[in-house]
């Protein structure tokens, strides 16, 4: 996937990789404004719910019937922004999201990108350095790993607080 070893925390799937990109940076990030696809896959729609709970500003960028996003609004929402979060591939439409586009933008706006890259590792070729984002989430039943086992990528300087305390692996 183009990143460095030391960049991948192995999870329990794509669930608990989306639950620890979310989750893991909230603390950290100055400004609370979190934006999130209207397409998101239920695990990452909940933890926006709970951290809407927590004090978080959540908004959701809408996807219309279409399943295109208005990349103009999508620039227009940004400002704010601390946290962005936009699947890669919806398993459901087949569509296939402007990633790159969307990292650079919230990026260039100070704000951390996630993306739930599960349903397209292995389908097609994927390398999170040039997608730009900071955070991507996978799962390796998807790609003919053992179900129970996943990963998040974390681009090296990107604050992550581990869901997990104790133990000593995996950055604890």
């Amino acid at each position: 996937i183009g990143c460095d070893p030391l960049e991948i925390v192995f999870t329990s799937g794509g669930s608990e990789s989306n639950n620890l990109a979310i989750k893991g940076v909230f603390d950290g990030l100055a400004n609370r404004r979190m934006l999130f696809s209207s397409a998101e896959h239920p695990s990452v729609r909940r933890t926006a719910e709970v951290l809407a709970e927590r004090g978080a500003s959540v908004e959701f960028i809408p996807v219309p019937r279409s399943g295109l996003i208005d990349m103009a609004a999508y620039a227009r929402m940004l400002e704010g922004t601390g946290f962005v979060s936009v699947m890669y591939a919806n398993i459901e439409t087949g569509n296939v999201f402007p990633i790159r586009e969307m990292a650079a933008l919230a990026r260039g706006k100070g704000a951390i990108f996630h993306s739930d890259c599960v349903q397209v590792l292995g389908k097609i070729p994927l390398n999170v350095a040039e997608l730009g984002v900071d955070l991507a989430s996978f799962s390796g039943h998807k790609f003919y790993a053992l179900k129970g086992a996943g990963a998040l990528y974390v681009r090296r300087g990107t604050r992550l607080e581990s869901l997990i305390h104790g133990g000593g692996q995996g950055r604890h």
